[in-house]
C-alpha cells in the first residue's frame, strides 16, 4: 500500500515556451522570482519592467500607456520626502528628480513596446483584488504616504474580468498564462486574504474558460495544497522558500516548456554552478584547465542559444569570463 503526503495538483500540459521564444513576466514578486530564472539563462526575457504590480487594474493602465503614449499623461506624479514618485508604479522608477522618474517610466514603457512586435508569450502574475484608491483613482504603490491618503476597497470579480479582458486585448496575438501569486497578504488577516484571492481566481477561471487564449498555471493551489508545510516558507511565514520557488517553477518547466526549452535550461544550470564554483587555488593549473573548459562551454551555449548580446556582456562581467 503507497501512502501520499501531499496532495497532488494537476497543471496544463501545453509547451507554449519554447528555447527562443521571447517571454514578458508581469505583476507581483512571485513574478520576478519565476522571471528571474529565464533570463539568468539568457532567454529574451523582460520581467516587471514597471516593478512589482499587485493589482490588475494597474497593471492595465501601464500597458495602456506602453501602447498608447498620450495615456502617459494619466499617470500621477508626486513628491514625498524629497523623492519624486509615480503612483502608478513601483519605487523601482522613482528618482530626486521629476525629470528622471518620467524618463524612467518612458523607458519601461519603451522596452515592452519592443517586444510587442514579436509576440512574446507573456505570464501574469496576480497579486491581490484588494485596491488603493487616491482622489478615486487606483494606485499601484502607496509609496508610504500617511494611510488617510487612501481609500481601500476589494475589486468585485466583474471588475477583475473587464481588467483581464482589456489586457488580452492589449496583448492580441501574445499568448497569456496567468497565474495567482501563492505570497500571502495578511496585513488584514488570513480570512481577507482568502477572499482577495478568491476574486482572482474566479476571474481568471472566466477568461480562461471563455476559450480565449489564455492558460492557468496553478501555482497557488501548488503552494497551498502541495507545499502546506512551513519548512517551504521564508522566515516571514508568507514568502515562499527557495526550495518551494525551485519546485514550482521546475513544475512550470515541465508544463509550460517545450523539451528543448527545458534542455537549455537544464544546460545553463550546469553552467550556473560551474560560474559559482569557488576554487581553493585559483591559481592551480587545473583551476586553469577548468576555466578554459568552461569558458569554451559558455561560447558554445551562447552561440547555439542566439542568447542576446547584452546578457552575454552581463554574464561575462559578472562572472570574470574571458571571450
Amino acid at each position: 500500500m503507497t501512502i501520499s503526503l501531499t496532495t497532488s495538483v494537476k497543471t496544463p500540459a501545453n509547451a507554449r515556451i519554447g528555447q527562443a521564444t521571447p517571454l514578458l513576466f508581469l505583476g507581483s514578486c512571485f513574478a520576478e522570482r519565476i522571471g528571474d530564472h529565464f533570463y539568468r539563462a539568457g532567454f529574451q526575457t523582460v520581467v516587471n519592467p514597471w516593478g512589482v504590480i499587485y493589482n490588475p487594474a494597474s497593471l492595465l493602465k501601464n500597458l495602456r500607456s506602453a501602447g498608447d503614449h498620450s495615456q502617459d499623461e494619466n499617470f500621477r506624479l508626486i513628491q514625498h520626502q524629497e523623492v519624486w514618485h509615480s503612483m502608478d508604479h513601483h519605487s523601482y522608477l522613482s528618482s530626486l528628480s521629476r525629470e528622471e522618474t518620467w524618463s524612467n517610466i518612458h523607458r519601461s514603457n519603451q522596452l515592452v513596446q519592443s517586444l510587442m512586435p514579436q509576440k512574446p508569450v507573456v505570464v501574469i502574475t496576480l497579486g491581490t483584488s484588494m485596491v488603493y484608491e487616491m482622489n478615486g483613482e487606483i494606485v499601484a504603490n502607496c509609496h508610504k504616504l500617511p494611510g488617510s491618503s487612501f481609500y481601500k476597497r476589494r475589486l468585485s470579480v466583474a471588475e477583475v474580468v473587464s481588467n483581464l479582458k482589456e489586457i488580452q486585448s492589449i496583448l492580441t496575438g501574445c499568448k497569456v498564462i496567468f497565474t495567482v501569486s501563492p505570497v500571502r497578504h495578511i496585513r488584514d488577516g488570513l480570512h481577507e486574504n482568502q477572499l482577495n484571492k478568491a476574486v482572482l481566481l474566479l476571474a481568471v477561471d472566466q477568461i480562461v474558460q471563455s476559450g480565449e487564449d489564455a492558460l492557468y498555471f496553478p501555482a497557488y493551489e501548488i503552494m497551498m495544497d502541495e507545499l502546506r508545510d512551513y519548512r517551504y516558507y521564508d522566515s516571514d511565514l508568507i514568502h515562499p522558500s527557495e526550495t518551494a520557488t525551485a519546485i514550482i517553477f521546475n513544475r512550470f518547466l515541465e508544463s509550460m516548456c517545450s523539451s528543448e526549452a527545458r534542455d537549455r535550461m537544464t544546460q545553463w544550470n550546469q553552467l550556473e554552478r560551474s560560474l559559482n564554483h569557488r576554487p581553493f587555488n585559483p591559481e592551480s593549473q587545473q583551476h586553469k584547465s577548468f576555466r578554459d573548459k568552461l569558458n569554451s562551454d559558455l561560447m558554445e551555449y551562447f552561440a547555439r542559444f542566439d542568447v542576446p548580446e547584452y546578457r552575454r556582456q552581463q554574464i561575462q562581467l559578472q562572472y570574470h569570463v574571458r571571450t
